[in-house]
């Protein structure tokens, strides 16, 4: 007996499981023990589906018409043939949806009984901007000119645009002015660029990190009540950079790899989710010269963790293919997978070896201080060898298979560049603004990924799309909770 969804799929055109089914080719299907539908057709009735050029029929073993069942919403089979073959396949693709459509978990953030796509959107985003906003509630004095919701619409659009807050203030103030009611007076609309960094300095940087761990929290409640991030899942370990170019001595400069004329910058080291739809950042922290950074990747870990279930598992860079790192990692009894490093040992091994792919066991490090994995070597179309570091139990014939994973990574790197693209400029030297703009880009880009996981079911929007979304839904909330400070605003 074949479902009403199967039954759907053949008048489609398509075989009962959904595959393709060759070109005006009919199938006839009989049905010795039952019909099709709760209101079966009688006996033995025989269905021939219809094929592409719209050719449809049912007819029982009477010869009489069957009629009664074979779709839902009681459409009769008369009226199926009076239609074109283009209305047919309109009318069942409608009726698969509807058989199809389960409820959606992030239909907290969904209205009630609302049809319309583009209030539906309105309110998803007004929603994702009232679990962000909310932490990061800007203090203020009593006689405050704009709100915190003005200065943080400011750094939004230009975080979307990656301009500097001061060339977004002027932007919104061009495009928007505030004129007075009977006269030809113009004013500001937005905050400037030196009000927006004022307030924001007015927060520590210990404080802002905390803020950003709990809008993040909530913003990712929904994915986790969800279970998308149930399962095999796959941490991706990455420091970035923010090249600097001003004096070294600046707090939290530290070295780097020289990248368009300088040495340093600003680094900060984030966990995202990687082997899975939803490549969100589940935990970051600025780095400094004076912090370890094997306790930060093992805090970082551990914060992930909150979000997911089952042993952690590690895609990390090159720049982690370290001892103090690797013993991190196997103090955490994490499973980590990571390219390594061609020093000079590995080098003589790759020559020596002759036929790919290669596994063997790999020490490194002194004698009081040694790890050992497996080493993993492959060649690629272009006959280069690469060389991978992992603790799986990994042979010869999984090999291949296991680096192949490690492209799931390159999602990663891309979502990396989304948000070098995703945050505000800024020629301040203030530690506290810098980490900031950092944060709020990672708020933004996690945002617009439940923005588009929530209206999966109605289409899609883009980054541009949903900033000015979120620029248009205004919240009274975060106006009226204003947390008060000793200094003035201006």
């Amino acid at each position: 007996m074949l479902s009403r969804l199967q039954f759907i799929y053949l008048l489609c055109g398509y075989n009962s499981d959904g595959s393709y089914r060759q070109k005006n080719k009919q199938l006839e299907i009989a049905y010795p023990s039952g019909g099709i539908l709760q209101d079966s057709p009688p006996l033995g009735t025989k269905v021939i589906a219809m094929d592409r050029k719209g050719t449809t029929s049912a007819v029982s073993k009477d010869g009489e018409r069957a009629n009664k069942g074979l779709l839902p919403y009681g459409v009769k089979l008369e009226r199926i043939d009076k239609l074109k073959p283009k209305a047919i396949r309109a009318l069942c693709r409608k009726i698969l949806k509807e058989e199809t459509k389960t409820d959606s978990p992030y239909k907290d953030l969904l209205p009630e009984d609302v049809s319309n796509r583009r209030q539906v959107y309105r309110f998803v985003t007004r929603t994702i901007k009232h679990l962000t906003y909310k932490h990061l509630v800007l203090p203020s004095h009593d006689n405050f000119k704009w709100a915190s919701e003005d200065i943080l619409d400011v750094v939004l659009d230009a975080t979307i645009r990656n301009s500097c807050i001061e060339d977004a203030s002027n932007s919104l103030n061009l495009r928007k002015p505030r004129t007075v009611p009977g006269y030809d007076i113009e004013t500001e609309s937005t905050p400037n660029g030196d009000t927006v960094h004022r307030r924001i300095k007015k927060v520590k940087t210990d404080e802002w990190m905390e803020r950003f761990e709990k809008a993040n929290t909530e913003l990712l409640k929904t994915m986790i009540k969800s279970r998308v991030l149930n399962g095999l899942v796959w941490f991706a370990l990455d420091i970035t950079p923010w090249m600097y170019y001003g004096n070294k001595n600046t707090k939290g400069i530290m070295g780097a790899k020289r990248k368009n004329g300088t040495n340093y910058a600003y680094k900060y080291m984030t966990v995202c989710v990687t082997a899975q739809r939803e490549h969100v950042t589940l935990a970051g922290s600025y780095m400094t010269q004076l912090m370890n950074p094997q306790k930060l990747m093992k805090e970082l870990l551990l914060k992930s963790t909150k979000y997911t279930k089952g042993t952690i598992r590690v895609m990390c860079d090159r720049e982690f293919f370290t001892v103090p790192y690797i013993k991190m990692l196997e103090e955490l009894n994490a499973i980590y997978l990571m390219p390594a490093t061609e020093n000079s040992k590995i080098t003589r091994i790759i020559k020596e070896t002759k036929t790919f792919p290669r596994v063997l066991k790999y020490p490194m490090g002194t004698r009081e201080n040694k790890v050992e994995f497996s080493l993993i070597l492959v060649k690629n179309k272009d006959g280069e060898v690469h060389a991978f570091a992992t603790n799986i139990n990994v042979d010869e014939k999984n090999a291949e298979d296991l680096v192949e994973l490690y492209r799931n990574r390159w999602v990663i790197e891309t979502s990396y560049r989304m948000l070098s693209e995703v945050r505000a400029r800024t020629c301040s030297r203030n530690f506290t603004i810098r980490w900031f703009l950092v944060l709020f880009g990672l708020l933004v880009r996690n945002g617009y990924y439940l923005l588009n996981e929530a209206i999966i079911e109605y289409g899609h929007v883009t980054l541009k799309t949903f900033a000015e979304l979120v620029s248009e839904s205004r919240l009274k909330l975060v106006g009226s909770s204003i947390v008060s400070a000793e200094n003035g605003d201006g």
